[in-house]
């Protein structure tokens, strides 16, 4: 558990500061944008200006606008589209007909301002004349997809760098967490073992009590309640132990459509004696590599979770089939109510529904908490879910 908490502690640490990063990139690109496209649009503004005092009529013989380290041009033309006048600035580097077909693809344009072809336009319509005024801006564009690729490439070195730094200080971090739940852990484990001794007196003491004045109400209480304590201490070991290296599964291969059958045909005595039905759709020769006692375990867990909590009268219906990588375990049981959707707060540690803890049902709802730290060691999902309220659905992946 410790180890998925600092993975999800390393993974939000990194996304948020590689989110803030991005958008101090992007942010920087798009001001950086804005402003060569401001100083553009003066630029064209300022030769629009300077040619205001320009008629139509005068055609080619304008002659060049006085800004020569600029390279633009601009193209008149009559509404109409009769007669047209062509000015450049910066050598002639555009050919008359490429501008004129610029300018017609522009001129009906809802905006004033926009680019073509690398080039910055700027439209003036008066009266029956509409200039259209194009400067080039190939090289600020070229500059800006430089600049985002070189802002891009520092910035995955930065994510590089903050990814290590946070792996490095995430150990401090998580130190203290670690030390607190590996007391936690010894804890439950000392406590647990510190138990089975009186535990194992009082079971056998009720046993001479038992031989001697024979079985009363009162004696099958008090052995009812030791079988409990040394449930729920065993299962506190288990569960103190399932983060543990040193709790290694036993891999091996094994028949699971045996194993899933053994198990619920066992409970098959129990489900009719309640009046409960059952049904099953296992696939054969389904073989996997796994623990098979640990795998016992959780089949185990299931089927009396929808023994204990299933309704009255209720249809238990088991289901066990192939994938394409690995297998599919279902089983399901109808409840008198559930709320529709996820219910993955089954699998949390003595999880009960019922708050004052008073239910009738014996159990510390620890079984299901359990069954998800062993699917979960053999790589698999396990989840709980209502599709209708009616039913409560427990399927696992592997």
């Amino acid at each position: 558990m410790i180890k998925k908490m600092e993975k999800r502690f390393t993974i939000v640490a990194i996304s948020v500061i590689s989110l803030v990063l991005l958008l101090l990139v992007l942010a920087v690109q798009v001001i950086s944008s804005n402003i060569n496209v401001k100083k553009a649009d003066i630029i064209l503004r300022n030769i629009a200006e300077k040619n205001s005092d320009m008629f139509f009529d005068k055609s080619e013989s304008m002659g060049f606008i006085d800004m020569e380290s600029i390279k633009s041009f601009s193209v008149v033309i009559s509404q109409d589209g009769t007669s047209e006048a062509f000015v450049t600035n910066g050598t002639g580097f555009i050919d008359k007909e490429i501008a004129l077909s610029m300018t017609l693809a522009v001129v009906d344009e809802d905006s004033n301002t926009g680019f073509i072809d690398g080039f910055r336009y700027l439209i003036v319509k008066e009266e029956d004349i509409v200039s259209v005024y194009f400067l080039d801006y190939s090289f600020e564009q070229e500059s800006a997809r430089n600049f985002l690729l070189i802002s891009l490439a520092v910035y995955a070195l930065l994510v590089l760098l903050v990814g290590i730094l946070v792996k490095i200080f995430m150990k401090f971090v998580m130190r203290p967490i670690k030390e607190s739940y590996e007391k936690q852990k010894q804890f439950i484990t000392d406590a647990s073992h510190e138990l089975k001794t009186p535990l194992t007196i009082i079971a056998t003491d009720m046993q001479l009590i038992e031989m001697e004045s024979g079985s009363t109400k009162w004696v099958k209480s008090v052995n009812k309640q030791v079988e409990r304590l040394t449930m729920l201490s065993n299962d506190l070991v288990v569960l103190s132990r399932m983060d543990e290296k040193s709790n290694q599964l036993k891999l091996k291969e094994l028949d699971l459509s045996d194993l899933v059958s053994d198990v619920v045909y066992g409970f098959e005595p129990a489900l009719l004696a309640t009046g409960k039905e059952l049904q099953t759709e296992i696939t054969d020769g389904i073989r996997i590599y796994g623990d098979y006692d640990a795998l016992e375990k959780v089949m185990f867990i299931l089927m009396e979770n929808s023994l204990k909590y299933s309704s009255k009268d209720a249809l238990i219906r088991v289901k066990l089939w192939k994938k394409n990588k690995g297998f599919g375990l279902l089983v399901e049981n109808t409840v008198p109510f559930i709320d529709e959707g996820s219910h993955n707060e089954f699998f949390e540690r003595f999880y009960r529904g019922d708050k004052s803890r008073n239910s009738k049902i014996a159990g510390f709802g620890i079984g299901l908490a359990v069954a998800k730290s062993i699917v979960e060691q053999h790589n698999g999902q396990i989840e709980a879910y209502s599709p209708d309220c009616e039913r409560i659905v427990f399927k696992i992946d592997l």
